[in-house]
């Protein structure tokens, strides 16, 4: 269901575990070197393009989450480590950071897990508590 972004506390608010291949140690989003990641996009244009309210994130992005992945490693460098509730933290996103989009723009929102071919991405990721109760939009009508 598209929505319309408000002008203020334009936020995504959940919690999650991303268990999926870290990149080299400082690798930027969009290197070769970022390897797999996790995603929250948007698209105004009924989802023939889809742009990011914030650079992919994986299991680096929390000590948590990469002493996970790799506490449990086969002969391959493929993670066998799964996610539990304890390692839930919390996100948000705020739909106007990008600069791609703006208040009353009417979107869709995705959440995306992009993966390799190299190494097995491990658990996933795991999305809880997607709320909008904080959330400063409406829906269309």
């Amino acid at each position: 269901m598209p929505i319309i972004i408000n002008s203020s506390n334009a936020f995504i608010l959940f919690d999650e575990v991303a268990l999926v291949e870290p990149g080299d140690s400082g690798a930027a989003f969009g290197s070769s070197n970022f390897y797999d990641y996790v995603i929250v996009e948007g698209s105004k244009d009924a989802g023939k393009t889809w742009n990011y309210f914030l650079p992919g994130w994986s299991c680096r992005d929390n000590a948590a989450w990469l002493t996970r992945f790799n506490s449990l490693l086969d002969a391959n460098g493929n993670s066998l480590a799964a996610g539990d509730m304890s390692l839930l933290k919390k996100r948000q996103l705020d739909m106007l950071s990008s600069g791609y989009f703006k208040a009353g723009d009417t979107i869709l929102i995705h959440f995306r897990l992009y993966s390799d071919s190299y190494v097995l991405a491990g658990a996933g990721q795991l999305i809880s508590e997607y709320s909008n109760t904080l959330l400063a939009f409406r829906s269309q009508n």
